[in-house]
């Protein structure tokens, strides 16, 4: 006779979907934590990582963050440290190049400097003996100039100068004087020229 029990199959129970979906995008997940931490500043040295109830993974730089309730199994990861930017090298810069002076012009460079340093030394000449006989022509007017008024007393001759009414006053050192004076307004213009040729002559050294 048949027997009236039914089987009953039951359906083994699921686990929990909520681990399921963890491990399906867990590679999403590394992926994105890889990223985080590549992308982190500088600053960012430390990140807290943790889980919750729900299998949900959360990260953090900032401790206070976290749950207290999760605190005790939260991990630590060092952030790697971006390095700091390297600068470029400055440009190199070719050494400049001289010319070479060709030995010609270098010659006659050395030629003309020896020309006018030997002008130089003979305008020096030049000038040094004016300034010898201008020293001598100054002194003896004087000397004559004191020699005329002690003999002044005694003196009587008379020359009519020419253009004046008064007759000049003849004295032994008269015409003496009169060429003494007339050098001396010879040798300061030319005096004067000299010092003018050598200071041109050492500028154009």
């Amino acid at each position: 006779m048949p027997s009236n029990t039914h089987s009953v199959h039951r359906t083994p129970s699921r686990p929990h979907a909520a681990p399921q979906r963890l491990y399906r995008h867990l590679p999403t997940l590394m992926c994105f934590f890889m990223v985080f931490l590549l992308a982190a500043p500088s600053f960012s040295q430390q990140t807290y990582r943790w889980t919750d109830d729900k299998g949900t993974v959360h990260f953090t730089d900032d401790p206070s963050k976290v749950p207290d309730r999760y605190r005790d199994q939260v991990i630590s990861i060092e952030a790697p440290q971006s390095p700091p930017p390297k600068t470029p090298p400055p440009p190199k810069t070719a050494p400049s190049v001289k010319p070479k002076e060709s030995p010609d012009r270098v010659k006659q460079y050395l030629e003309d400097y020896d020309r006018k340093v030997a002008e130089i030394k003979e305008l020096e000449k030049r000038a040094a003996t004016l300034e010898e006989e201008l020293k001598y022509c100054e002194a003896r007017l004087k000397e004559i100039d004191e020699l005329e008024k002690q003999d002044l007393s005694t003196s009587t001759s008379y020359r009519q100068q020419p253009g004046s009414h008064f007759p000049a006053v003849l004295t032994p050192y008269s015409d003496e004087k009169v060429k003494l004076e007339s050098r001396v307004q010879e040798i300061k213009p030319e005096r004067e020229s000299l010092q003018e040729k050598i200071s041109s002559i050492r500028r154009s050294l």
